[in-house]
């Protein structure tokens, strides 16, 4: 095996496009975990009170996303609580039934089943429910 030029060229070509090929590869790698961060953060799962029908990533956000981070965390504390309907409506002075459909509507919104619709319908409700009025 010879070690002259020819050969520590060869060697040298082989370990830069190592190197070269090592970096590439890792910002492919960091750029696609990003931008599939940002994918999901946009289009979140079902599960997570996104819908099945995924928005494109550069549209504007939804007004019930909006609903969703500001009241989130405070209506899934609520919702444990498992405030009665009567006591819902003695607070905030309306009848047992509307009550129980502000309890169920905001169970489903805690539990993040609820749709887009049904944030907007509990959107008045939601400053009275938990107190921020």
């Amino acid at each position: 095996m010879s070690y002259g030029p020819a050969g520590f060229g060869f060697a040298f070509f082989v370990i830069l496009l190592w190197v070269v090929g090592t970096v590439l590869l890792t910002w492919l790698l960091v750029l696609a975990i990003v931008v599939g961060h940002r994918w999901l953060r946009l289009n979140p799962a079902p599960s997570r009170g996104g819908s099945v029908s995924y928005q494109r990533a550069d549209a504007a956000p939804r007004p019930a996303d909006d609903i969703r981070h500001h009241f989130g965390p405070d209506l899934r504390a609520w919702a444990s609580a498992n405030e009665s309907p009567a006591a819902l409506a003695q607070r905030l002075s309306i009848s047992g039934t509307a009550a129980a459909q502000v309890i169920e509507l905001a169970q489903r919104a805690a539990a993040g089943t609820a749709t887009d619709a049904e944030w907007e319908q509990l959107r008045p409700w939601l400053p009275k429910l938990l107190g921020r009025d």
